[in-house]
Parts: structure tokens; sequence; C-alpha cells
């Protein structure tokens, strides 16, 4: 059997997560460490530069929420939006590299610091309120353990 890939997509909704002007910074970080609690391969964003008239003054759309239309700015203008979904996608490079060195270890100890960063995962998954702090706290703890998993992973 072929083997399916397998994405979730953002766009004017849902209103959390998203990358909207007024969605906090780290919902877009978030995004990928969600992907991967749920096995995606990956997330699907609509636009990259859809801009209206003068995006920089004003970014309101009239059909979609501030910033649905945008990541980046004229001029290849990054924005701190983007750079915060980017953090997130490198994180869900990092998590696929680690996870498949796991797999390859023979070691019981590593196989079991992994097993205790996916139970983490876990609270991302169930999380329904994407509240600020929450993601916030959610984001530093997996952040943690994933690099006392890098520096276990690359020192056996």
């Amino acid at each position: 059997m072929k083997k399916q890939t397998s994405t979730f997509y953002i766009c004017c909704t849902p209103a959390k997560p998203n990358t909207f002007i007024f969605s906090p910074p780290v919902e877009g970080r978030w995004l990928g460490w969600y992907a991967f609690a749920k096995g995606y391969d990956g997330l699907l964003r609509w636009a990259y530069d859809a801009w209206m008239a003068d995006p920089v003054r004003d970014a309101r759309h009239v059909y979609w929420p501030a910033g649905d239309a945008f990541m980046v700015y004229p001029g290849a203008a990054s924005s701190i939006r983007f750079e915060k979904m980017r953090e997130g996608i490198a994180d869900f490079e990092k998590l696929k590299i680690i996870g498949d060195k796991v797999n390859h270890s023979g070691s019981a100890e590593i196989k079991k610091h992994w097993q205790k960063l996916l139970q983490h995962l876990q609270s991302f998954i169930e999380e329904k309120k994407f509240d600020k702090e929450i993601l916030e706290e959610q984001l530093q703890k997996a952040l943690q353990l994933l690099d006392e998993m890098s520096v276990q992973v690359n020192n056996k």
C-alpha cells in the first residue's frame, strides 16, 4: 500500500492557532510541533505574499483576518509571524531527524527519553483553549526535552 501524505491546513480559520497579525507569535511556532504530534507530514498555509495595496501600513483585508493573506512584506521583508512559523518548521524537521536516530538506537535510555517527549506532545493534541501562556509552557518544556534528546542521540 502506498504511503499517503497527510497535512493540515490553516487559512482564515481556525481563529486559533493561526498566524494572523493579532495571533500571539507562539502560535506560529507551536503549529510545527502540533503537526509532528499528530503524525502529519507537514502543514499548508494558504498565502505567503498576497498583499493588499500597502500591507506595511494596513494589513486588513476586506474578507479575511488581518495578516491572513501574507506572511512576509514587499521587498523580501520578513515578519515575526513568518520567523516563528519557520522556527516551528525547523523544530518539526529536528524532531523527525532525532526520531529516526532514536529508532536506529539500541539504547533503552534514549528510547525512554524519547517516549517522555512523545508523551508531552500529547498535550499539544489535547489542547483546545490555545491560551498564549499554555502554549508557551508546552513549547518551552518540549524544547527542553528536544535539546536533551539531541545531546543524548549525538553523544551515543
